[in-house]
């Protein structure tokens, strides 16, 4: 293997930082461009499995995917919270989720008096079509 030659990374570098337009996604402006990057990259190998733009588009993505945690975090919800997002977002009223029980039980889960237990949980999942774990806290 050839001996390391930072001075030749360090030139090659500057130059992928020219042509891309950045070396990380700094601001929205830097990742509207990457978005746009990535998918002419997909288009320009796409059915070309050894192309050598296969390894950009995965510094890519993951550049994508780093801006997008840092500047667009996902909120952790507790159970509770996210029953509570879905019922308001389909306008329900705690009387409308007879899969929990009364409105008084539900009123006392949705107000963290009282846990799901597991046949309440399996049945949410099935009404609101989504995993069981995001039922759990």
């Amino acid at each position: 293997m050839e001996a390391l030659n930072v001075a030749k990374v360090k030139a090659a570098w500057a130059g992928l930082e020219r042509a891309v337009g950045f070396s990380e996604i700094a601001d929205e402006r830097q990742y509207d461009h990457a978005l746009a990057l990535i998918e002419a990259m997909i288009d320009e190998v796409r059915g070309a499995d050894r192309h050598p733009l296969h390894a950009g588009i995965r510094w890519l993505a993951q550049e994508i995917e780093s801006w997008e945690s840092r500047a667009h975090p996902v909120p952790v919800l507790s159970g509770r919270e996210f029953l509570r997002s879905l019922m308001a977002e389909q306008g329900l009223k705690q009387s409308d989720v007879p899969e929990i029980g009364t409105q008084g039980v539900v009123s006392e889960v949705l107000a963290g008096k009282r846990s799901l237990n597991a046949r309440q949980i399996s049945a949410l999942a099935k009404r609101f079509r989504v995993s069981a774990d995001v039922f759990l806290d």
